[in-house]
């Protein structure tokens, strides 16, 4: 072998060497991974019942690949589990005491059973009939609002497919209550989803309460709450009356009654000409409207013709003409 080839091998061997070396020490360097950087961030218990992974480095490190808690950023999601601490989860966490399920990612859950299944038109129900429902020692329990139920048949599939998981009553197909008149009582078909005001409840009308994760929770943050007839008031200005409500007591919808006027059309533009408060206003539904007036004649935005309202319920006329009352209704 020639002195060229062999001085190149032997730099060859010592670069080899060298990089091997480096090698060695960048490993010899490096700092490991720790299980809650790789994910593993949870206990045995709080993965009891969950699909979980245990870290390789520490046993006593989980990772549950459905797990979701109120507070730790994780998102929340329609047909959760909500419990009793105010906490949700994907699956049931054993450990926990299921309350209720959300319906609504904004903290919303119905309650796991119905609280009253036999109730009948033209018994009077109170407005705070939830008041005195408990669920794993929580309070705070509200009636369902219409819009609530809307969202809560909406979810319906969802929410049915949890209180199965959890062996407790279903949705079912019933008229599900809102309204608190003394007379018909206003309802969602839960066959159909449609809004019903047809007197048709026969000691089958259900009330299934609601409540709002936060309260489940215990969160005392002070805030202005309403119920139904309360003065609606916004900067020191009262804008109208109260006609429906929320399961927090913060939302809703106000209205205030604006005199006659000849035709629907008319009635509609005297409301959306309205900036009291700086909402929106427009003509208020039939239900709104007799909640408001109780009795006479007025148009509603629900109807193609005019409401008569007699206690505090809507009948139905096709006349779009004639001098009629108006009820402006915003939400707040």
């Amino acid at each position: 072998m020639n002195k060229n080839c062999k001085m190149t091998i032997g730099a060859m061997l010592l670069l080899t060497t060298a990089f091997s070396a480096f090698s060695a020490n960048a490993q010899t360097c490096a700092v490991p991974p720790t299980c809650e950087s790789l994910g593993y961030d949870k206990s045995a218990d709080e993965c009891s019942g969950l699909a979980q992974l245990k870290c390789p480095f520490d046993q006593s490190k989980y990772f549950c690949t459905a797990y979701r808690n109120a507070g730790e950023g994780e998102p929340i999601a329609v047909g959760d589990i909500a419990y009793s601490d105010g906490t949700y989860s994907a699956v049931p966490v054993p450990s926990k005491t299921p309350v209720g399920v959300v319906f609504n990612t904004s903290g919303l859950v119905i309650a796991l059973l119905p609280y009253k299944t036999d109730i009948d038109d033209f018994n009077s129900v109170s407005e705070t009939m939830c008041s005195s429902y408990s669920s794993g020692s929580t309070s705070g329990w509200q009636n369902p609002s219409k819009a609530e139920l809307q969202s809560i048949y909406a979810n319906k599939t969802k929410i049915d497919a949890t209180l199965t998981t959890l062996a407790t009553t279903t949705l079912g197909t019933g008229k599900y209550i809102y309204d608190t008149g003394s007379s018909c009582h206003n309802h969602i078909d839960f066959s159909t989803g449609k809004d019903m005001t047809d007197c048709s409840i026969s000691s089958n009308g259900i009330m299934r309460c609601v409540n709002t994760l936060a309260k489940i929770a215990g969160d005392t943050t002070p805030t202005t709450t309403y119920k139904v007839g309360d003065t609606y008031v916004k900067d020191g200005v009262a804008l109208g009356t109260v006609v429906s409500v929320d399961s927090t007591g913060q939302h809703g919808q106000v209205a205030i009654a604006r005199g006659s006027v000849d035709g629907l059309t008319n009635a509609a533009s005297i409301c959306n000409s309205l900036t009291a408060g700086g909402l929106l206003w427009g003509l208020a539904n039939k239900t709104d409207t007799c909640k408001l007036v109780q009795t006479g004649e007025y148009y509603a935005s629900d109807h193609t013709g005019y409401v008569s309202c007699t206690g505090g319920h809507p009948y139905t006329y096709s006349s779009s003409t004639g001098i009629r009352g108006v009820v402006c209704s915003a939400p707040f």
